[in-house]
């Protein structure tokens, strides 16, 4: 299931420990959650917690 039509995405390039990536490989492979999703979900839920809101103005 892709992402719904109009929706922006922007494509990334970063290193992971490779303990954590082998960690992400196995959720993402059990759960069926693609790897995309469940790294949004966890930069989300840390800029959230972290109280980090976006100035729209210095985009």
């Amino acid at each position: 299931m892709g992402r719904p039509r109009g929706t922006t995405t922007e494509a990334t390039s970063f290193s992971l420990n490779k303990d954590v990536l082998a960690r992400l490989n196995a959720y993402s492979a059990q759960t069926m959650i693609p790897k995309t999703k469940i790294v949004e979900k966890g930069i989300t839920d840390y800029l959230d917690k972290v109280g980090f809101e976006q100035n729209p103005e210095k985009e």
